[in-house]
């Protein structure tokens, strides 16, 4: 999603619609609801661990949105080969 596409989805919802990109998808993923909802063919979680480097509090990623250290997030196994090759994603 892009950053016009966030801003009128967060208009939508009666939210501010100011900031940067990582601030509107944290205040979209803090007021979706539900959150992300699991895919009943998803066996496999994964946690964005980041690599310590001025890490966002939030990446979306896939259709996805992890929170940094947050709860694991299950995925179609397709998009979990990809991340299994990422050292920012730990599989739970």
């Amino acid at each position: 999603m892009n950053y016009r596409e966030l801003q009128q989805r967060l208009k939508d919802m009666g939210l501010n619609a100011k900031g940067s990109k990582a601030e509107l998808e944290a205040r979209l993923y803090a007021n979706s609801d539900p959150q992300i909802t699991p895919e009943e063919d998803c066996p496999t979680g994964f946690v964005f661990v980041g690599n310590g480097d001025s890490d966002p509090a939030y990446i979306s990623m896939g259709g996805y949105m992890f929170k940094l250290n947050g709860r694991a997030v299950p995925v179609a196994e397709p998009f979990a080969t990809r991340l299994r090759g990422n050292n920012h994603f730990k599989e739970v």
